[in-house]
């Protein structure tokens, strides 16, 4: 079983589209037609829409700031997996073999997670 993982980045706004985000990785990319959905499984809600708080404001202070000190990257990468296998069938169709392995790994390094007041795992 491959348990390699691939980076997945997360681009907010397509230059060619602005209501249009994408994920990408190894040179492939996934489009995002629905950006409240993406954010709602990283966790986002509409009651921190209600607060004020912008959904990319939210993923900086989620998984991106505290880099140095702890790493949320698991946390960030399982939820683009999920997202991708729930909202993407190009995704699922290419990847579904190996998608399973990459949820698996990222799972075991969450679990393994010893950050105390991790915002993610409420």
């Amino acid at each position: 079983m491959n348990r390699s993982v691939p980076i997945f980045k997360f681009h907010a706004k397509d230059p060619a589209n602005r209501h249009m985000g994408f994920i990408e990785f190894n040179n492939e990319k996934f489009w995002i037609y629905d950006l409240n959905k993406f954010y709602g499984e990283l966790g986002y809600t509409h009651e921190m829409q209600l607060d004020g708080v912008m959904p990319d404001e939210y993923v900086w202070d989620t998984f991106v700031r505290h880099k140095a000190t702890r790493n949320c990257q698991s946390c960030y990468q399982l939820h683009i997996i999920s997202f991708l296998f729930k909202y993407s069938a190009v995704f699922y169709q290419k990847h579904g073999h190996e998608g399973g392995d990459w949820l698996a790994s990222e799972a075991e390094k969450r679990a393994a997670c010893r950050v105390e007041h991790c915002r993610d795992r409420k």
